[in-house]
């Protein structure tokens, strides 16, 4: 009970602690973001399909574009939290069980 009242009273303290943990995007970064979001979306539209050359190409292009994205190297546990080895991972397999299936 007197956790539940403390944490109702520190709810300014609970916001502050939440706050060191999150990331903030300036006015500069709006068009950064939204590219990067784009490439995202794209990119996991990707991953349930068998790859031919036209998915790869627009695989390698998403990729590129993330790789090339200032938001993205401004937060060093981006790619981190965006599981970008697993994703690399999933497109390796993809292509190469693509490429199996065609011969």
């Amino acid at each position: 009970m007197f956790s539940l009242l403390r944490r109702q009273y520190d709810s300014i303290g609970e916001l502050l602690r939440a706050m060191r943990k999150t990331y903030t995007i300036s006015a500069a970064s709006v068009q950064d973001t939204i590219n990067l979001l784009a490439s995202l979306g794209q990119i996991r539209s990707l991953l349930s399909v068998r790859m031919g050359k036209e998915e790869e190409k627009l695989m390698i292009d998403g990729l590129g574009d993330i790789m090339n994205n200032k938001v993205f190297y401004q937060h060093p546990n981006l790619m981190r939290i965006l599981g970008m080895h697993e994703t690399v991972m999933e497109v390796m397999v993809n292509v190469l069980g693509g490429d199996k299936s065609q011969v």
